[in-house]
């Protein structure tokens, strides 16, 4: 009898004592709701932005999509920026924010490293598709030099680039915008050196050209 007595006892402490906790808890939980505050984005006076978000400090390596060294404003007043797309349309060319920031040269010297580190693996180096991970047995990724690809607005490269497509994975969290944006200025640059007429060139490059020629004929 007295067993009963002090296990109904324990049970009526146990939930006496979950009850308070519950209760505190609550209280808690109320008044972090409560609690004066700025939600991200929300226009204050505080900062010389003019957002409650900071802007991200300079020299930041991003984890994240949201644009490294940039400014919301900046980003705001370039479309298509961190999708590659405006109003269901790939864009054409890259942003201006990027132009306005660097010259093409640099661009594409930048979209060459990052190439180089993060797809020729499977792209390899002319993105071509024959890169050493396919070659070990994964799927083998489409030729860039595909008449569908190269025809593709560069817009249409950075989104895949962003959210992958089929068996590739998307790059979204592991690759800057900005350089996913180098990277897609750096495969047109591919398709192209795969495809330019040689009266596009200089008269430098088509001798090069011509005497290239001559000594793989001289070689069959």
């Amino acid at each position: 009898m007295s067993n009963m007595i002090s296990n109904r006892r324990r049970r009526l402490e146990l939930w006496g004592g979950l009850g308070i906790t519950l209760l505190i808890m609550g209280g808690c939980a109320q008044e972090m709701m409560d609690q004066k505050r700025l939600d991200p984005q929300e226009a204050t006076d505080a900062y010389q932005s003019g957002y409650a978000s900071r802007e991200i400090p300079e020299y930041t390596v991003a984890a994240s999509p949201s644009a490294r060294g940039l400014s919301m404003e900046t980003v705001k007043n370039s479309p298509g920026y961190e999708t590659g797309q405006v109003d269901g349309e790939y864009l054409q060319t890259v942003p201006v924010s990027l132009t306005q920031r660097m010259t093409w040269q640099e661009l594409l010297e930048r979209g060459r490293e990052r190439y180089e580190i993060s797809c020729v693996i499977c792209h390899d180096q002319t993105g071509s598709g024959n890169g050493m991970v396919p070659r070990r047995g994964y799927a083998f990724p489409p030729s860039y030099h595909s008449e569908r690809l190269r025809h593709q607005p560069i817009g249409y490269l950075f989104h895949v680039a962003t959210y992958g497509k089929r068996r590739m994975v998307g790059f979204e969290l592991d690759v800057s915008t900005d350089d996913r944006w180098a990277i897609a200025a750096y495969v047109r640059t591919l398709q192209w050196s795969q495809h330019v007429p040689s009266s596009a060139l200089s008269k430098e490059d088509r001798e090069k050209l011509s005497s290239t020629s001559k000594e793989e004929e001289s070689q069959e």
